[in-house]
């Protein structure tokens, strides 16, 4: 078997042909081929045969002068093929090409040399079916990729691949190279693509030399659902060896619905397994959380989680960077028992050349963009917000039917943001005790409901707010806002009589200048004690259930030890 690279004026095919014999005619091609030759089509159909190599198998460049000869029969190269119809930029770069360049298909030297070396087993070693942060390619160690996921609500289905690189760095063009199954065997395909970066904020500018961003990948044809992509940097005419320059082949994320050729897997120890998912998402609303930095405050996960569970979340997603064991045993019980956490791996990259600071806030953008790809289409809602931050509906029993009363209210919104207000520690009175006990009661240790007086101050958007979203109409959030929407969709403030983002934490210094909180600073608002009967069972169940399950864990390991 060999193969045959198509292309076409924005897409790069890759098939399997049929190898006849030397001077026989191929019936898929009706054309003369060599055994061991590998035959590429142009885009006027016209085909050449290499020369069989003995090198290892990969796409290389080929210096023969009859591929030169025939340089003026075709316009385009694949290095210039537009990756989608959104690169308006890249559209006029192709546009002056075509009407000043004699470069030809054959002068782009695309051939993959004959694989007398079996690369599955260099293929298999490169897969990740995990997201996680590695080089772009062996020749860059400036820029990180982490995951791939398939987006389909543009006008042009494509592979969003989240990424970070040097601070206010150019786009750049990379080669991304699909797979089709597990096995992985060969590559079926390859594109070109395009780096993009985030709209930085100024006050992000300072901060960190890396920053995030995305590439976008075209798919090889309209119904095309690769199983896996690998991304390397550059264009298809200055990529020699692929093979050498390959560091990872990424799994392809499809958000609401299962990879292609995988099987159903098991999510958790009562083997439950994923099936099925709602008509329309499997969930209806899920918070994801900045990553996690030696965190070790049990108690308040705990809190975080259930008092968002009451109000109606059904799903939260973490990305760990660090954090003690009991929180790291907490997220797994979450994770393996009520099923309504995920946990991913946020080991970010710290490359020998950079010194000082290399991310802002654990590059806070790039989770949050994973986030909203990841759940596209398996979540009716997101919310952003760190484990300190409570989106409180005041005028709905829940947030489902505050959400889906706003935005049917206001059907031009694509996200509503929650303004904030802080319930300071140094405004709080002291918690009463329990009788015969020195530390705190349960209850004085949930700050929802210890803390009551919050700042008279309720800031205005994007000044600290929070996004409730419809991940199906934005196209890239930042912390504060949204930065932009798919469609003609615009961002929208939720009214503080309806809902407000309750912040548990003293005031940062930056905003002690605009606010000097006094004793007259502060009103008393203890809203969620309303609730108190409700939280507090909750937090309890889980306590006790969770230190059932921390026992029979460690019975089970010194029996296995």
């Amino acid at each position: 078997m060999t193969s045959i690279l198509k292309t076409s004026d924005h897409r790069v095919f890759m098939d399997t042909v049929r190898v006849g014999k030397t001077g026989k005619r191929n019936p898929q091609t009706s054309e003369a081929v060599n055994t061991g030759h590998i035959v590429i089509e142009n885009v006027h159909g016209k085909f050449r045969s290499s020369t069989p190599s003995a090198t290892v198998a990969g796409v290389t460049s080929s210096s023969s002068s009859s591929s030169s000869s025939s340089s003026s029969s075709s316009p385009t190269s694949p290095s210039s093929l537009p990756s989608s119809s959104s690169f308006s930029t890249w559209k006029k770069k192709i546009s002056s090409s075509r009407s000043s360049s004699t470069s030809s298909f054959s002068d782009s030297k695309w051939q993959m040399k004959v694989q007398n070396t079996n690369l599955s087993s260099l293929y298999r070693s490169l897969l990740t079916t995990a997201p996680q942060w590695s080089p772009l390619d062996t020749n860059n160690t400036d820029h990180y990729v982490y995951s791939a996921h398939y987006d389909d609500t543009n006008t042009v289905p494509m592979i969003v691949t989240i990424l970070t690189g040097p601070n206010r760095s150019k786009s750049f063009s990379v080669v991304c190279v699909y797979f089709e199954s597990p096995d992985v065997t060969r590559p079926s395909g390859m594109v070109s693509g395009l780096s993009q970066n985030y709209k930085e904020p100024k006050m992000y500018n300072p901060f960190g030399q890396l920053f995030g961003a995305y590439i976008k990948c075209p798919l090889l044809a309209p119904n095309h659902r690769p199983y896996a992509l690998s991304v390397v940097k550059g264009s298809n005419s200055s990529i020699k060896d692929y093979n050498s320059l390959a560091t990872r082949i990424m799994t392809v994320h499809y958000s609401g619905r299962r990879s292609p050729g995988t099987k159903p897997s098991l999510i958790n120890s009562r083997q439950r397994i994923i099936t099925k998912y709602h008509p329309a998402f499997q969930w209806n609303i899920t918070k994801c959380y900045p990553a996690f930095h030696r965190f070790d405050d049990v108690m308040g996960l705990v809190e975080q989680i259930e008092v968002h569970r009451f109000f109606g979340v059904e799903h939260f997603v973490f990305y760990m960077y660090s954090a003690s064991w009991p929180v790291k045993a907490l997220l797994r019980f979450y994770g393996e028992e009520e099923g309504v956490v995920e946990v991913l791996d946020w080991q970010l990259p710290r490359p020998r050349h950079m010194k000082g600071r290399v991310f802002f806030y654990f590059d806070q953008l790039d989770a949050i963009q994973d986030c909203l790809l990841r759940n596209l289409r398996s979540s009716r809602y997101l919310l952003f917000g760190d484990v300190d931050e409570y989106f409180v509906p005041r005028s709905d029993k829940n947030l489902l039917s505050l959400l889906n009363g706003q935005f049917a209210g206001q059907p031009e919104c694509g996200a509503f943001l929650f303004r904030n207000t802080f319930f300071d520690p140094h405004g709080q009175r002291n918690v009463s005790r329990s009788k015969g006990q020195e530390s705190p009661s349960l209850e004085g240790q949930l700050s929802t409901l210890r803390f009551v007086n919050r700042v008279n101050e309720i800031w205005h958007p994007p000044k600290r707010s929070k996004p409730a979203l419809m991940p199906l109409r934005v196209n890239v959030c930042e912390v504060h806002q949204v930065v932009s929407f798919r469609g003609d969709f615009r961002q929208c403030t939720m009214s503080p009589s309806e809902g407000l983002l309750q912040h548990y934490r003293i005031i940062p210094n930056n905003l002690k200048k605009e606010h000097q909180p006094t004793a007259q600073g502060y009103v008393r608002d203890p809203f969620l004690r309303h609730v108190r009967r409700e939280i507090m069972t909750r937090v309890e169940k889980v306590l006790r259930e969770f230190e059932k399950w921390r026992l029979h864990e460690k019975s089970v390991n010194n029996n296995d030890g």
